[in-house]
């Protein structure tokens, strides 16, 4: 028979249950001892074993980051399969004193745990002498502080594997097919009682049920943990007893210490059953070896399907019983084997298989720990007169089952709003899916699949649910999945409830809006979610600082204030589904200032929000009005009463007042300059030239809050610039040509007029005497530019004139008016626009003014 010394493993868990971590490090961490080279204490290694991913993070002990590497190494082991024992023993060499590993102090006191032997005959206390007087005797070292002692759990399961290991090595048959996934198990879940361990045991080793309770015995409920480990003092292994009967030597119980219970005793095979006619639904004390080998005969039978159902301790199987004859006996041979679905579980043959049980009933019970992700179960069946004829008989396969490994050790918490549930899967759970029930009262508790969250993740170590509603009662349900042969199979549920709690939200959001009259005002505010509630409060001077660092009783806010004379009683109205209301609310009479403070209420529990501090509406600016310039623009307003500053804001014509406010300001003038210089100047940055709105708005300030006034809206159509100069046609020629240049793009330019006046520069088209333009059409009194004048780019019309017959001043005017965009034109320097009175002296053509 195939004995397993060491751990199976299969039995690890995926996440982060220290099951084979904990056996690697006490393993490893003995042989380091032996060694003289420091470790960590043993309920540090439980506390390592416990989070293998990033123990490493939380710790600043030197001892502990230099065996890092080593620790990791044996961790990685033991995901791949390696037994403990394997991974210590074939540790490389430069793990297994790393750099930075300090020695052992060798001076080091016995452990607390320890404590020393009292005097006896055979070793006298050594008492001070005259001979050895008191004064000369060595003063005692400080004695470092006791190591910490692992908790009862783990020395229960220590104790457990000590007990296994002696076993095996005694020969006892069962011992080896006890996992250390069972015996974890049956610390976890504390069960202690003979009878319940027999039912988690396979096999022969249900007869090994009242060692183990004797165990559990060892450690009872009211035993201190410091007793305990005084019993798990090291022992030196004895020698195999070859002869049952005899006894082991009892080690001598220093006084004041519990004695350690003795060492059970090997239990002898049990004798092969006596073949009695078995009782009808009987179950048989048979193992494999009563039964004939399987020599794989022709069958046409083709295997049912076994029904699994839970029950208190684990599963109950049922199958359709065999059509025997009259006088024939049939023997079901239940057989069982674990694995995954990237290793599916088979068996080949009866014998492959974990014998369940031997029985003529059509039904049984598996209270065994799962120690994979699934178990194949399998049904063969014997047929004959009598039992031993019926295991002489080559059996068939009838009947067929798997049981998929649900979560374990689930748990639920809530984090800020968010649900984590957290369990363990056996590998091979290729994902599980988790489910959120309202447990209402409205329907029963249903995975509807409109329930399902975390849909298309894996959620094998757990999840995070940030979508549960606040105040509600929700079960969460779990399920395993497991790929066998491309089916997926699903496991039983686990499931828990919760209650979401009610986090008081603060109210950070209250917006304050004056009505048009000036004496009432509208709140809006974000709504809370639900179970929460919000009440508004006013006050003519400041709350009390720090009130809303917390969520308080509400006794505690009343003594502040927050009274019913202060809250302000008008309902609350819903604005639309994320936000609520009040309107109307009346402004005291005879307040220039308000605190509106939010406080958010549930049950006794209150939270305050921000205060917000508010001042009656400041007056709108007075006649205003945009003067353009062509290179600057102003804007000249009457001053508001109560306003620090007046800021303008530029956006689209599109947007609404509010949203071009909602920007930066592009100009602000206090009150000092708008005394002096009359007017807000657009500066550096020019309106626009397509046209724009510009928003006058007065503020104030308070407590560091900027406070705006009524806003004045004023579109401003926008201006095209356009830049002329002339040229003569060749040097020293009377006759020059009309230049353009745009400064943004023009569509359509306007006409132009070429109007001279004798006696000073004209100031309007009709400031003078037209000058006609010519061209190959002929002489025309309008210049028309067909097309767009581009961007910066320089046109040399095709019209010129005479200047030899005429005298004075010059100048280009634009004639549309029915524009609505107006174009403004820049002249030359003015010596490029008087014509003196004799004929100019032949001169380069003038350069564009930049």
């Amino acid at each position: 028979m195939h004995r397993i010394s060491e751990r199976d493993s299969s039995s690890e868990m995926t996440s982060g249950v220290p099951d084979g971590n904990l056996d690697v490090l006490l393993r490893w961490s003995r042989t380091a001892a032996d060694q003289g080279l420091a470790v960590p204490a043993s309920a540090r290694l439980v506390e390592i074993s416990r989070s293998p991913a990033n123990w490493w993070a939380t710790t600043t002990d030197r001892v502990e980051l230099a065996w890092r590497p080593t620790v990791d190494h044996l961790f990685h082991q033991v995901r791949l399969g390696v037994v403990p024992a394997a991974a210590v023993e074939f540790l490389p060499d430069a793990l297994r004193t790393p750099p930075g590993v300090p020695r052992a102090p060798v001076t080091a006191p016995v452990r607390a745990a320890r404590p020393e032997p009292a005097p006896g005959p055979e070793r006298p206390a050594e008492t001070p002498t005259r001979e050895t007087p008191t004064a000369e005797l060595p003063a005692d070292p400080e004695p470092p502080a006791p190591e910490p002692v692992p908790d009862r759990a783990t020395l229960i399961f220590q104790a457990l594997i000590e007990w296994r290991s002696a076993q095996i090595a005694a020969g006892v048959d069962g011992a080896e097919a006890i996992k250390d996934i069972t015996l974890r198990n049956l610390v976890k879940y504390n069960q202690t009682g003979e009878d319940v361990i027999r039912v988690k045991l396979p096999g022969q080793a249900k007869g090994l049920a009242s060692d183990i309770a004797a165990v559990f015995a060892r450690f009872g409920e009211n035993t201190r943990v410091q007793d305990v480990a005084a019993r798990q003092a090291p022992v030196q292994k004895a020698p195999v007893q070859k002869t049952p009967a005899q006894e082991a030597p009892v080690p001598v119980t220093p006084a004041g210490q519990i004695p350690a219970a003795p060492p059970t005793p090997p239990v002898p095979a049990p004798k092969a059953p006596e073949r009695a006619a078995p009782q009808p639904g009987a179950t048989l004390n048979l193992t494999h070896a009563d039964f004939c080998d399987y020599d794989y005969p022709e069958t046409d039978v083709e295997p049912g399907r076994i029904t699994l159902t839970p029950d208190a301790d684990g599963v109950a199987l049922s199958w359709d019983p065999w059509p025997a004859a009259h006088g024939e006996v049939v023997v079901y041979r239940v057989v069982s084997a674990d694995g995954s679905g990237a290793t599916p579980p088979s068996i080949y043959r009866p014998e492959a298989g974990e014998l369940l049980a031997a029985t003529t009933a059509t039904s049984i019970a598996d209270g065994r720990f799962l120690s994979s992700a699934v178990r194949l179960f399998e049904v063969w069946c014997h047929v004959g007169p009598d039992v031993a004829s019926a295991c002489a008989r080559q059996p068939v396969r009838w009947a067929v089952g798997h049981e998929v490994s649900p979560v374990d050790s689930m748990t639920l918490t809530e984090d800020g709003g968010r649900i984590i549930g957290r369990w363990t899967v056996f590998p091979g759970t290729r994902a599980v899916q988790v489910f959120r029930i309202p447990l209402d009262g409205a329907g029963p508790a249903t995975g509807n699949p409109r329930n399902q969250i975390c849909v298309g993740q894996p959620n094998l170590t757990g999840f995070v649910d940030a979508d549960a509603a606040r105040g509600r009662r929700f079960l969460y349900r779990a399920v395993a999945e497991v790929d066998l042969a491309g089916t997926v199979r699903l496991s039983r549920p686990r499931q828990l409830e919760i209650l979401v709690p009610v986090e008081l939200t603060p109210i950070a959001d209250l917006h304050v809006e004056m009505g048009e009259d000036r004496s009432t005002f509208g709140l809006q505010w974000t709504t809370p979610d639900s179970g929460q509630s919000v009440r508004i409060y006013r006050f003519p001077a400041e709350p009390t600082a720090g009130l809303d660092s917390e969520d308080r009783d509400e006794s505690v806010i009343v003594a502040e204030g927050f009274t019913d004379e202060n809250l302000i009683k008008d309902p609350i109205v819903a604005l639309d589904p994320v936000r609520s209301q009040m309107i109307g609310v009346i402004w005291p009479p005879n307040w220039e200032r308000a605190y509106i403070t939010p406080v958010t209420v549930s049950g006794d529990r209150v939270r305050v929000g921000t205060t917000r501090v508010h001042t009656r509406p400041l007056a709108a600016v007075v006649e205003p009005r945009i003067i353009e310039r062509y290179h600057t623009q102003l804007a000249t307003f009457g001053w508001p009463a109560g306003a620090a500053a007046v800021q303008a804001f530029v956006g689209s014509m599109s947007l609404s007042p509010e949203q071009v406010c909602a920007q930066h300001p592009a100009a602000e003038i206090t009150k000092q300059v708008h005394e002096r210089d009359g007017a807000l100047t657009f500066r550096p940055r020019l309106l626009h030239w397509s046209g724009c709105q510009v928003c006058l708005v007065p503020v104030a300030y308070s407590r560091g809050e900027t406070i705006r006034g009524e806003i004045t809206s004023l579109a401003y159509p926008g201006l095209e610039r356009l830049r002329y100069w002339f040229e003569a046609v060749a040097p020293g020629s009377y006759r020059v040509r009309l230049f353009l240049q745009a400064e943004n793009d023009i569509q359509d330019p306007p006409p132009l007029v070429l109007v001279r006046n004798e006696a000073r520069l004209p100031l309007e088209p009709h400031d003078g005497q037209p000058v006609l333009f010519d061209s190959a059409a002929g002489s025309v009194p309008h210049c028309r530019i067909d097309g767009m004048l581009k961007a910066g780019r320089a046109v040399a019309t095709e019209w010129t004139f005479d200047t030899s017959r005429l005298r004075g001043y010059l100048r280009v005017f634009a004639t549309d008016t029915r524009r609505t965009r107006a174009v403004a034109i820049f002249d030359p320097p003015m010596r490029y626009l008087f014509i003196p009175d004799r004929a100019p002296e032949p001169r380069p053509a003038p350069e564009m003014p930049r």
